[in-house]
């Protein structure tokens, strides 16, 4: 199940013997497998702040897209690499926005027109960092020379393009889902717990030292 799972529904399962395995989610009562998004976003961050960048935005999504009031997937582990690398934490410079091509340049061309502008910016999913690539080059930006980009997920088009991003396992997330769920089958009884499998950094052609420091 790749959705929110509120107690309600739950509940529901619980009522027709049914089970289920949470992926991307999570609810004391039900197993679920997802993704070191917290690990991701500081690995991403530090990596940024290791080429020498110190102005380093955040282009979120949230973690559910279906209910506004949630927190940005990338948010605690950006907040928590700001800290630990003791740069100022500076507002401004985290935007959530929709995972898509166009809510990414919108969110760039925000964070561009900032008086102090990032240098690089740490950037949720891939479709959001092609709209970010798009709009950097409309506005005469070069990247990585102007701006670096991190991405995630690790897409084919964003192989093609050399984008440097967070690669997600998802075929490991199905397997690792579907070997749970063999396993509650078989056990019933099966106390839920809750895994996160780690992401890698892809090193690409989109991050460079700044140019200005």
């Amino acid at each position: 199940v790749w959705m929110t799972a509120t107690d309600a529904f739950v509940d529901r399962l619980d009522a027709e013997s049914l089970h289920a395995v949470l992926l991307n989610a999570l609810h004391p009562r039900l197993t679920s497998i997802g993704v070191d998004h917290d690990d991701a976003a500081v690995r991403a961050f530090e990596y940024c702040a290791g080429l020498g960048h110190r102005r380093i935005g955040l282009i979120d999504r949230r973690q559910d897209p279906f209910d506004p009031a949630t927190p940005g997937i990338c948010q605690r582990g950006y907040e928590n690499a700001v800290a630990h690398t003791g740069y100022a934490l500076v507002a401004e410079y985290e935007r959530l926005a929709e995972p898509s091509a166009s809510a990414g340049a919108a969110a760039i061309d925000a964070l561009l027109e900032l008086a102090e502008t990032p240098t690089a910016v740490v950037v949720a999913s891939d479709a959001q960092a092609i709209g970010v690539l798009e709009a950097a080059r409309a506005t005469g930006r070069r990247v990585p020379e102007d701006l670096s980009v991190v991405g995630y997920n690790d897409t084919p088009v964003t192989r093609d393009l050399g984008v440097t991003t967070m690669h997600v396992p998802l075929r490991e997330l199905g397997r690792v889902a579907t070997e749970s769920l063999l396993e509650l089958l078989a056990e019933p009884a099966t106390s839920p717990r809750a895994r996160n499998l780690p992401t890698e950094l892809m090193v690409r052609r989109t991050c460079a030292p700044p140019s200005v420091r």
